[in-house]
């Protein structure tokens, strides 16, 4: 079984990079140089930071429409938190690419990210 999660990663790994945008890949470098790590674990970290972003998220709060615009949506066309982080196109490429393959009557549960869970 440990095998088939690291062929599974490195697998997942190398089709990461096929698809970046150099400039994507250039601007997380940049990212990573100001981020502050602290001694709390990462996942009461990533917990409080998206029940802060849940709980603000709003289709007429400023980040939300900010963010929409970079992915060519409109703002208080949006349902679900989420929505603003990428075009329809491209959310079901990734669903049919990364997600579905791995999928199978069999399974219980996955999670993606924080904030999808497949039952």
């Amino acid at each position: 079984e440990a095998e088939g999660l690291e062929v599974a990663e490195a697998m997942l790994a190398q089709k990461s990079t096929e698809k970046q945008s150099p400039m994507v890949l250039e601007l997380l470098k940049n990212l990573q140089q100001c981020a502050v790590y602290t001694d709390t674990p990462n996942s009461e970290t990533n917990r409080k930071l998206w029940n802060a972003y849940a709980q603000s998220w709003a289709t007429d709060a400023d980040f939300v429409e900010r963010m929409s615009r970079h992915v060519q949506r409109e703002a208080k066309e949006l349902s679900f938190v989420g929505d603003e982080w990428s075009d329809a196109a491209s959310l079901t490429e990734v669903l049919q690419d990364w997600l579905l393959p791995h999928l199978a009557p069999h399974l219980a549960v996955a999670e993606v990210g924080s904030a999808v869970k497949i039952l």
